[in-house]
């Protein structure tokens, strides 16, 4: 029988592909099971080859893929490690370390390669004279850069000045390296530093800099290169030479963010320009190069890392509501007293751990216990996203000291039932399917355990996953949420699933939780049924925390002792101070809110209900008492919090809520329609554009104004202004 993903892949290759995807890498167009060394572009180029994967189909089905570029590598095997024997796994152990170190050894190889090709084109290369087109349409001199008749020639040298790739310069301004070769942790030096030396990703940017202060400047080509060059200089220069990291302005915020971090990995100023979208060489050559040395001069130190998520998320909205605080009341408990103890050992934020570990004990439980509500049953599966700043955010740490409770509460639980893979509803099915009889025989025995836990850290890729045609993942979830019965209607996947316990816990950054939430898993309700929660780092621990082990291990036995006594309890009921609670707060839970904010908390009284009984049997209590429910109330507020913060502003419109954010930044300079369009790179339908201005009219939260022409023909600009 074949075996979805979770458990075994019912199409390997299209299963490894989906890894692939899954691990933000662009796959191949094509997948070869050969069990060779295959490579592929991962960024849309011709000529890229940095991707590469090994896939075999003998045996047990698996591979291995990376990106050099990124410096991602992955594994991947068509059944849960779990399930394999002990020779097994030693085999698919070998295979994945041979995929590795052939894939090592042709990296080194394309990039040895890569280098001697580089040494001979530079060689070859005359030095440019400063007539080139981009150079006269940057307003820059060459600064000891070549060309070979058509493209600049930029060298991209590692600390021993060792060549290894160049850049190339096309005269329309386009960029490319050459392929296989080595990029990260390499630059491209203009002057000796004294006193000052300046990082910028690109040349133009660099040679303006280096222009207008006569400071020492070091391309690093890319924004991702900012901080491991900076690294490199500031280990080669010392503390004497202070270091100022020159960002872009990007309207994701992306340059804005590398340089940040750069600066203060180094100990370093960082400098950005003032507009949106621009550079300092945009500013040189807007305002002069008076302008780029009185903003290198005004360099300012970076934020510390702590406060950066908030602010740098809050910046250019002061509209955004304020950061969500939880309520003492959440403490409560075990699951407050779990909080307590690791707190001050952690940077993880107490909110993460908190609601964590009520996923964590809810899933753990089982789906014996649960409070009825008319023809509903409520269980204690609770889905959760752990949304904030990508390493930033302690996201995983908070996961790791959640885990590190119940690998001693529940151990086998831990050890089996903890999956990662969210990628079709029929392998989430198969992951806890029934048993399936074929001519009066068991043909396939099923699962016994029917509790699951499923955790992704990347959950953007299960967003991502939801929009793919076909893809059934998002009526499953719905249905494990609901009643854990699930079943899909594929021909070659009949497998079904009945008393099913799942509980999921996601990871993601806000910013693509808002690109990837499509208008159709928030019409659906795949999106309310999920706890969103704002995350960043607590404080600064430099040296780790100090947690002792015997304190885990006590409060591990405490979670141990009342999972055993929750998984012996069936219908809970509610104890009368919590039923008179619970008339009074249901009107204002069941109350609807516009937007994308009502979309995700439109299924407040049932998330409360799932809390408070999860608090009941962490308490050993067979009925929900007023402080149990008071507690769900505080995780609920916080989460409703979250989404506000999330999603408050949005409208469920991606258009139109992108044409509001560059409104809002835009301020009384208004936007015309052309600047709207431009917006978009005019890669949208003007249809489009119009029905999303007008929904930001009739919302309120834009407003146009024609204006007035002198003379009488052509139609007159709309200006257009966030309100």
């Amino acid at each position: 029988m074949n075996t979805p993903a979770l458990v075994m892949a019912p199409n390997p290759i299209e299963d490894f592909e989906r890894a692939i995807v899954n691990a933000e890498i662009e796959p191949p167009e094509a997948i070869h099971a050969d069990g060779k060394l295959h490579r592929f572009p991962t960024n849309g180029k011709a000529g890229d080859d940095s991707g590469w994967y090994v896939l075999h189909l003998d045996g047990i089905p698996a591979g291995a893929f990376g990106d050099w570029r990124s410096g991602v590598t992955e594994s991947w095997c068509a059944r849960r490690l779990d399930t394999l024997t002990p020779a097994e796994r030693e085999d698919h152990r070998r295979c994945i370390e041979a995929a590795r170190r052939a894939a090592e050894a042709e990296r080194v190889w394309a990039q040895e390669e890569t280098a001697k090709r580089a040494a001979e084109l530079w060689e070859r290369a005359t030095p440019e004279m400063g007539t080139h087109r981009y150079l006269c349409d940057k307003a820059i001199k060459p600064h000891g850069i070549k060309t070979d008749g058509l493209h600049l020639l930029v060298p991209m040298r590692a600390l021993d000045a060792r060549l290894w790739n160049l850049q190339k310069i096309a005269p329309d301004g386009s960029k490319r390296f050459l392929p296989g070769g080595r990029v990260k942790g390499l630059y491209f030096g203009i002057g000796r530093p004294s006193g000052a030396l300046v990082i910028a990703e690109g040349f133009a940017t660099a040679a303006s800099i280096r222009e207008a202060t006569d400071h020492a400047v070091a391309v690093t080509f890319s924004a991702s290169n900012l901080r491991l060059v900076a690294e490199t200089l500031r280990h080669k220069l010392g503390d004497a030479v202070r270091i100022i990291v020159a960002g872009d302005n990007d309207k994701s915020g992306a340059g804005q963010r590398a340089a940040e971090d750069a600066a203060r990995a180094v100990g370093g100023a960082v400098a950005i320009p003032e507009t949106v979208g621009s550079d300092w060489n945009d500013v040189a050559k807007a305002k002069g190069p008076e302008a780029v040395r009185e903003g290198i001069a005004a360099a300012r130190k970076p934020e510390p890392a702590a406060q950066s998520a908030e602010q740098e998320q809050t910046t250019g909205d002061a509209s955004r509501p304020e950061w969500p605080r939880l309520n003492d009341a959440a403490l409560h408990g075990l699951p407050g007293d779990a909080v307590r103890i690791i707190e001050p050992h952690t940077e993880a934020d107490p909110a993460a751990v908190l609601i964590q570990f009520l996923v964590m004990f809810g899933a753990a439980v089982g789906s014996g216990p649960h409070f009825q509500v008319e023809g509903d049953r409520h269980r204690g599966n609770l889905f959760a996203v752990m949304v904030g700043e990508t390493a930033k955010s302690r996201k995983g740490t908070s996961w790791s000291r959640v885990r590190q409770i119940f690998e001693i509460a529940a151990p086998n639980f831990i050890g089996s039932r903890v999956v990662s893979g969210l990628s079709s509803g029929e392998g989430l099915t198969w992951a806890v399917r029934d048993s399936v009889e074929k001519d009066g025989e068991v043909a396939d025995e099923g699962v016994l355990d029917k509790r699951l836990l499923v955790f992704e850290s990347e959950f953007a890729s299960v967003l991502r996953v939801l929009e793919r045609q076909g893809n059934t993942l998002s009526p499953v979830v719905r249905a494990a949420w609901d009643t854990g019965t699930l079943r899909t209607l594929t021909k070659n996947n009949p497998a079904q699933a009945t008393e099913a316990h799942i509980g999921i816990v996601g990871h993601i950054v806000d910013d693509e939780l808002r690109r990837y939430l499509s208008s159709t898993e928030l019409g659906n309700g795949f999106a309310n049924r999920f706890l969103f929660a704002c995350v960043k780092r607590s404080k600064l621990l430099p040296f780790g925390g100090s947690l002792d082990l015997a304190e885990v291990e006590r409060l591990g036995a405490r979670v141990r002792g009342a999972l055993d006594e929750a998984r012996r309890v069936g219908r809970v009921s509610m104890s009368p101070e919590a039923r008179e609670l619970w008339g009074a707060v249901y009107p204002q839970l069941s109350e609807g809110l516009p937007g994308l904010l009502g979309a995700v908390t439109s299924r407040g009284e049932a998330q409360v209900v799932r809390l408070a009984l999860v608090y009941a049997l962490a308490s050993r209590s067979g009925a929900i008492q007023a402080e149990h429910l008071r507690a769900a109330l505080a995780v609920w507020e916080y989460a409703e919090a979250s989404a506000r913060y999330i999603f408050g502003s949005e409208l469920g419109d991606p258009t139109a809520d992108e044409i509001l954010r560059a409104l809002k930044v835009a301020g009384a300079k208004s936007m015309t329609r052309t600047d709207i369009r431009d917006l978009f790179g005019r890669h949208r339908r003007a249809a489009e554009i119009d029905r999303a201005l007008d929904l930001l009219a009739r919302t309120g939260k834009a407003e146009v104004e024609v204006e007035r022409r002198a003379d009488s023909g052509g139609r007159a600009p709309e200006v257009w202004r966030a309100r």
